[in-house]
């Protein structure tokens, strides 16, 4: 039993990773950029604001924004991210 809930539960984070990755490739190219470093590459703003060229201030508004569109993003796909990810576990189980 432990196994099929382990076995659910990666299928889940796999799921909600896929759609994130679809979440971001929507954003803009610099603000995609900026937050693949800070937030799946776990940079600093400094580190960023350095390695870009740009002001820590205009990072964080950047991260600001993205953490809205990704989040609309799985507010209005939220339906179809459940019933694709119903899906996949009865797939699995198959």
């Amino acid at each position: 039993m432990d196994y099929e809930i382990n076995k659910e539960e990666s299928i889940l984070s796999e799921e909600n990773l896929d759609f994130l990755q679809i979440a971001i490739g929507t954003l803009p190219p610099q603000r995609k950029q900026i937050y693949t470093l800070c937030k799946l590459e776990g940079k600093s703003y400094e580190e960023v604001s350095n390695l870009l060229g740009i002001s820590t201030s205009t990072i964080s508004n950047q991260i600001v924004k993205a953490n809205k569109t990704v989040k609309q993003y799985f507010l209005l796909n939220k339906n179809v991210i459940v019933l694709f990810i119903v899906e996949q576990i009865l797939l699995h189980r198959i």
